[in-house]
């Protein structure tokens, strides 16, 4: 979208801070009856919930704070015309960058796989329906 790195890296953290915490919170509220358990279940399943319960807190508190951080510094000096810049030395960078790269390529790739089958819809439901009763048969 052209914007600044920091900026996308906030503005992109604020647009999933309530997701994460409605998910966050689901989950946690599921495991609540554990606690109510008395006598042997409570000892065997208690300790569980409680792992999952501080397990997903620690999880959103670290996707509202770590990953933001380490977002920034993985992407220090990722600017986003590519072909005028010189290659990064952050081996991170260079990952993300092949990443996108073949990525790209095999969105390419199933774009037209897709468009041949749009092109000859008859040809494909043909093939897809005999492909379909040659597994059953």
């Amino acid at each position: 979208m052209g914007k600044e790195i920091e900026r996308a890296i906030l503005d992109g953290a604020q647009e999933i801070a309530a997701p994460a915490f409605v998910a966050t919170l689901s989950i946690c509220i599921v495991f609540l009856p554990m606690f109510l358990l008395s006598g042997v279940a409570k000892f065997l399943f208690v300790p569980l919930g409680e792992a999952v319960v501080f397990a997903m807190l620690a999880s959103y508190m670290l996707s509202r704070t770590v990953v933001p951080t380490m977002a920034k510094w993985l992407l220090r000096g990722h600017e986003h015309d590519a072909e005028h810049t010189k290659p990064s030395r952050n081996p991170f960078v260079r990952m993300q960058l092949r990443f996108e790269k073949a990525f790209e390529h095999l969105r390419d790739r199933y774009h037209g796989v897709l468009q041949r089958c749009l092109h000859h819809r008859r040809a494909f439901l043909i093939a897809f329906f005999a492909a379909c009763l040659g597994s059953w048969a």
